[in-house]
């Protein structure tokens, strides 16, 4: 008995799926890229990965070759549990990662075939190293000086890590390629994922930490019986240290020629042990992650009018009625002159607030609206001068800025397309001081005060980045639009099912096809921009329809098919073609 070899092959069919990350937290911050459920072929292995969230076909053909006929198997087993080609029609669902295998089963010989397939359900797995940098953690946040440096590793179970991703403060994400170097102070908020070669994805991991390379600041205090630089034995000097990002880990001191600096234990240090003379005192300051501050040096030795004392602000100020407006920024310096021995010191309260020593200028209430300094200043004998009382005003809101598109466009999100002939317009608005200027940056081109609606003249991509300033110079920038310049029609693809059996000669003497009957044409469009919006066809000038099927020519005759294909900024582009159906 002669045996037939049956040559089958298994054609997986798939359908695109795209995951869209959430937001983290912060509406502000970049989504995630969109990765396309796509299957992997490792040639060095010779092993095939399927992406889990696609179903799967199963077709038989007479041949190995690329586009051999195949044909759908949708009849099933009496055995198994789907019982209709109805539910054949939405595939093969994988369940569980992993090795997979398509099994066939010889029924009369009983011989059977494992043809071997992967399922990859699983994103990569990424992790962060944070090193070459001292550290503090305060319990709360993680806290690193000078040097610091990041590395990203990530890894795959099966058909492995395509790219890392990484965003720096809410950025766009961008392929990670290397150690990323922090050397600017910062707050930094670090995202990165890693996406496998079957478009797996895993929800980004978000490290927040803070980059602090400034320098404490400290200051000393000379306290009983003194007079300018001259000091008493009861004289006492107090120092104290600031540091506003990760604080001060200790402050040092020594008095003159000492060798070794001591540590300052937050009592004020006395100076009676020293002889009679000049002398100076030499302290600084070392924060919690290494920085130290350059050394100061208090050199000292051992009236009835008042100071005048006086308010400027350092900074941002924009005169008002009811009190000048200040930002967030501003600082308010105080200060005083004494006509004899020296002012000893200047005391200030803000609103209702009890006395306070003036130290350094000082920052506005963080809370918009009016508040009030009061201040005075007293001399080295303790004259004190009448209290000074001075309104203002706290602008902390920066102003409300939006765009608008005038002319043909299409946007999702922040990404407009858009022609040359297209318009961008933004406004902002304040309730504050009120608006001083709307600026905006398009590409790498020089930051602009926006004045007019404007065009962008080329083809291309622009990142374009804007923002309202107030009159006290508070400003917020907007999310980036990106302005894509789309002036190229669409191209037309057409196929035919049938090949032509012949050629006849129209009546404009050209060549035209001629088919059989039952010629199905297909049409399809490719825009590299924004997009295939609608084809529309027509047949011996009938009028326009939207395509939605393959054209089918049953009856015998000329036809002439009008085709038009329009994206999603109205670039068209058309064609027309003839052919004769006939058997």
């Amino acid at each position: 008995m002669q045996r037939k070899l049956l040559v089958f092959s298994l054609l997986l069919c798939f359908t695109s799926i795209e995951f869209a990350h959430s937001q983290i937290d912060n509406n502000q911050m970049s989504k995630p890229l969109s990765h396309t459920k796509q299957v992997y072929v490792d040639e060095a292995r010779n092993n095939l990965y399927w992406p889990m969230d696609l179903p799967f076909w199963v077709r038989l053909s007479a041949s190995p070759e690329d586009g051999a006929p195949s044909f759908l198997l949708d009849k099933v087993s009496p055995r198994s549990k789907v019982k209709s080609k109805k539910d054949m029609s939405k595939g093969i669902r994988l369940e569980v990662p992993g090795r997979q295998f398509v099994r066939w089963f010889n029924y009369v010989t009983k011989e059977e075939l494992l043809l071997q397939f992967f399922a990859d359900g699983d994103a990569p797995k990424s992790s962060e190293a944070l090193v070459n940098a001292p550290v503090f953690n305060s319990g709360k946040r993680m806290f690193y000086g000078h040097g610091l440096k990041c590395v990203i590793t990530s890894s795959d179970d099966f058909s492995g890590v395509e790219k890392t991703y990484s965003s720096i403060d809410g950025k766009p994400f961008t392929v990670y390629r290397d150690t990323i170097t922090f050397d600017r102070e910062k707050d930094v908020n670090l995202r990165f994922y890693a996406v496998d070669r079957v478009g797996n994805a895993r929800k980004p991991k978000v490290v927040p930490f803070i980059v602090d390379l400034t320098k404490p600041t400290s200051r000393h205090e000379t306290l009983n019986n003194f007079f300018m630089n001259t000091l008493s034995p009861g004289t006492t000097i107090k120092l104290t240290s600031t540091d506003a990002i990760s604080g001060v880990k200790r402050i040092y001191y020594k008095f003159d020629t000492q060798t070794k600096p001591s540590i300052y234990q937050g009592k004020p240090l006395k100076i009676n042990h020293l002889s009679d003379g000049m002398h100076t005192l030499t302290y600084y300051a070392e924060d919690q992650v290494k920085n130290f501050e350059n050394p100061i040096k208090y050199t000292f030795y051992h009236d009835k009018t008042p100071p005048i004392p006086d308010i400027a602000i350092i900074g941002d100020i924009q005169p008002a009625e009811g009190g000048d407006y200040v930002s967030p920024r501003s600082l308010i310096q105080l200060s005083a002159k004494d006509n004899k021995i020296g002012v000893d010191y200047i005391e200030y309260a803000v609103n209702k607030d009890r006395l306070m020593r003036y130290g350094i200028p000082f920052v506005a209430p963080f809370k918009t609206g009016l508040f009030s300094v009061t201040y005075r200043a007293t001399d080295k004998l303790r004259n004190i001068s009448s209290s000074v009382k001075r309104d203002f005003q706290l602008d902390f809101t920066p102003p409300k800025s939006t765009y608008k598109t005038i002319g043909p466009c299409f946007s999702k999100h922040t990404v407009i397309w858009m022609t040359k002939e297209t318009k961008i317009s933004f406004n902002a608005t304040d309730a504050g001081s009120g608006v001083q200027k709307i600026e905006y940056q398009v590409g790498n081109a020089n930051v602009l005060t926006y004045k007019e609606p404007f065009g962008i003249s080329e083809d291309g991509q622009y990142l374009t980045r804007y923002w309202g300033v107030d009159r006290v110079n508070n400003r917020m920038e907007n999310p980036a639009l990106l302005l894509i310049v789309d002036d190229l029609p669409p191209e037309i693809i057409e196929s035919f099912s049938l090949t032509p059996t012949g050629t006849v000669i129209d009546k404009n003497g050209k060549s035209v096809g001629v088919y059989p009957r039952y010629l199905s044409i297909f049409f399809a469009a490719i825009d590299r921009s924004s997009g295939i919006k609608s084809i529309q066809y027509s047949i011996n000038g009938s009028a326009e329809k939207e395509y939605t099927h393959p054209l089918l020519f049953k009856e015998e005759g000329s036809y002439i098919v009008q085709v038009r294909v329009f994206d999603y900024v109205d670039n068209t582009a058309s064609k027309s073609f003839s052919v004769v159906i006939k058997d």
